[in-house]
């Protein structure tokens, strides 16, 4: 990035980024204006790194759970463990639901595919809570043969990076976060499902590359 790209003038920052949004890197810059700008643009960097991670540990953690339940359903269509309320709780149902409509305006054919990728992470995480104990025991740990077999150990992890990720979707300040810490909680879910996807990850993964060049 050049010198010009990296800085901002006091009256462009004040338009582009806002006062407000700005203000906590100005503090952990001691209010030296250019070295918040320079701090500000390592966090969209940071946040840019972390994004990516989520995106390939999502994917990878949705198929997973998906072909665990999928094994014991039938495959007709979406009268699988999608639309089956001995497998999920109301909520959920109607999580599908919503996404089932959203495809539906679109002129799309609902398909299982479709459905799994329109529901948030947050859907995911869900299933590894208090409500799906049963679920867990019975046949969900098999998404992850290589954890704990623990699902209070995989539902922390996921609760974790669910919450990095809608901070980081919504480009909210993620100073406060051990980005290190959940990083590591990314790579430890990851290599639960399958530590070959957890390697493959490691390896393109840019947050620890990113953390260290976090400006003085």
């Amino acid at each position: 990035m050049s010198a010009t790209a990296s800085e901002l003038s006091h009256e462009q920052a004040s338009a582009w980024i806002a006062p407000a949004r700005l203000a906590p890197f100005l503090a952990l810059a001691g209010g030296e204006h250019q070295s918040a700008i320079a701090l500000y643009l390592w966090h969209a960097r940071l946040s840019s790194a972390c994004s990516e991670v989520i995106h390939h540990v999502e994917v990878l953690v949705r198929n997973a759970i998906h072909r665990c339940l999928k094994r014991t359903q039938s495959d007709d269509g979406l009268h699988s463990w999608l639309v089956d309320p001995e497998v999920l709780r109301s909520p959920e149902l109607t999580a599908v639901a919503n996404v089932v409509t959203r495809v539906r305006r679109r002129g799309r054919p609902v398909t299982e595919s479709r459905v799994i990728a329109g529901l948030p992470l947050s859907f995911w995480a869900r299933m590894l809570g208090t409500s799906y104990t049963e679920l867990w025991d019975a046949r969900l740990h098999a998404a992850f043969p290589h954890g704990s077999g623990l699902r209070r150990d995989a539902a922390g992890q996921l609760n974790r990076v669910s919450q990095l990720r809608n901070e980081v979707a919504h480009h909210k300040t993620v100073l406060h976060v051990p980005i290190a810490d959940r990083h590591r909680d990314m790579l430890a879910l990851a290599a639960a499902v399958d530590p070959a996807a957890a390697a493959w990850i490691g390896a393109l993964s840019r947050v620890e590359e990113t953390l260290a060049m976090r400006p003085a």
